[in-house]
């Protein structure tokens, strides 16, 4: 809430004890002075001492008070989501499948699924054929879930689907699900299936593991599964069919648990994370054999995995200054081996498929654009040729166009900097079967001498 001077003004009494030459009121009881300030005779300057001590009273703490328990009472009513009957459908909710039990009779039986993207919805529709739309509701998710500890009062406006879908009222101590119109909230993630020639795996490091002790794998084909929307109608069946299998129950155990939740998600504790960081230890994964898991474990076995991912695809290493994305770039470039000019877009593509890109192409393009400026300012050396527009310096490289319409190549120098004998002495990485880029790239530095005569 925005606190404005009138906020301030009411909560102040102020007394003011003055000599004004030649003061005129505007009546005989001298209740109101008319004298305009110009003619005071006198200007009040307040001390720095008078305004620290006028800052350090209490008056702050009352305003704060006062506009946080209005922005309460606002939301509140902005947000009350009323009471339904019994089975009452709700309405005005876009994309949400209904459980036709929830708010009814064995609501607390009742689950709701939230996904991530409508492609994931569809998918677990597909699923829901095993086991019925009677107890289970589908939503999908705009993105991420909000942070409710840190989000403002315009954020909490905007979010309130899930608060609805659910019959959450704001301020209200639940102590537990009875009276919601869901028992439980189901969050749909990455999947799995098993069978009598398949190996499936939670995490990457499970895979790793058990690659490495396979050895061969010339005789299995590798399939990544980015999202829920990889798998398909059967597989959504057989998840539901041994949901039991899959489903994974979230234990609470105490304050250690709110606090390591607090470190990872709050914005003020950023030198906690990289403490907490610091101590990962390889090979650490969460069991996911295991039908009941600690928020504890969960942060620091399985968060801290997407962490670390997340720190190396986005912090250029020591070894090379680059990043994961534009060492997949650079080899898919090589690999190309044209010297032809090739769409940002297309090229995208083509980068995806040779190394095996797991993300959005958006951000791939955007790298690839990177790559390509040479503008002053724009700390690069340039190993792609920008053909077209690609981004100036008054906007720092934002106003490039879209990547249909701009074109690339090799740049005739990469190469000099990056010598093709050398290649086959670079750590190669392997994923889904296939040779992707290297570890590190090792470029040449070349030297230059003044000759005097």
């Amino acid at each position: 809430m925005e606190i404005k001077p009138p906020h301030v003004k009411q909560h102040l009494w102020v007394f003011v004890k003055c000599l004004i030459e030649n003061p005129a009121f505007d009546s005989q009881t001298k209740e109101t002075l008319t004298t305009t300030v110009s003619r005071f005779g006198s200007k009040c300057t307040l001390s720095e001492r008078t305004i620290n001590a006028v800052a350090k009273s209490p008056i702050l703490e009352g305003v704060l008070l006062w506009a946080q328990t209005k922005a309460q009472v606002e939301l509140r009513r902005q947000m009350s989501v009323g009471k339904t009957k019994g089975r009452e459908r709700l309405t005005g909710i876009s994309k949400l499948e209904d459980a036709n039990e929830a708010g009814g009779r064995y609501a607390q039986e009742c689950t709701l699924i939230l996904t991530e993207g409508d492609s994931a919805k569809t998918s677990c529709l597909a699923g829901l054929s095993v086991v019925g739309r009677e107890k289970y509701g589908v939503f999908p998710l705009r993105g991420k879930l909000l942070n409710v500890r840190e989000a403002s009062f315009k954020q909490l406006k905007e979010n309130r689907e899930i608060q609805r879908i659910l019959g959450l009222q704001i301020n209200d101590k639940v102590q537990d699900t009875r009276g919601l119109r869901y028992g439980s909230l189901m969050i749909m993630t990455d999947q799995v299936s098993k069978g009598s020639v398949e190996k499936a795996f939670f995490t990457l490091v499970e895979y790793d593991m058990w690659r490495k002790q396979a050895g061969n794998l010339s005789g299995w084909k590798i399939k990544y599964y980015k999202g829920l929307g990889t798998s398909t109608d059967r597989e959504f069946k057989d998840y539901f069919q041994a949901l039991d299998k899959h489903r994974i129950k979230f234990r609470w155990t105490g304050s250690g648990d709110g606090e390591l939740i607090d470190m990872a998600f709050s914005k003020k504790r950023a030198e906690d994370r990289k403490r907490w960081l610091q101590g990962y230890r390889e090979g650490t994964f969460v069991d996911h054999s295991m039908r009941e898991l600690t928020f504890s474990d969960f942060v620091n076995k399985e968060l801290v995995q997407f962490s670390r991912y997340d720190n190396e695809r986005s912090i250029p290493q020591l070894v090379d200054g680059w990043k994961v994305g534009q060492r997949k770039v650079l080899f898919a470039v090589f690999k190309k081996n044209t010297k032809a000019e090739m769409k940002v877009a297309q090229l995208s593509g083509y980068v995806a498929e040779q190394s095996a890109y797991h993300h959005g192409e958006q951000s791939l393009q955007q790298t690839i654009i990177t790559m390509a400026q040479r503008f002053v300012g724009s700390n690069n050396l340039n190993f792609l040729e920008p053909v077209g527009q690609f981004g100036s310096r008054k906007e720092g490289g934002k106003d490039a166009s879209a990547p249909r319409y701009i074109f690339t190549k090799l740049a005739p120098y990469t190469r000099l900097v990056f010598p093709e004998a050398d290649d086959p002495l670079l750590e190669y990485l392997y994923e889904e079967g296939q040779k992707i880029e290297p570890k590190h790239w090792y470029g040449m530095v070349f030297v230059y001498s003044e000759l005097q005569s």
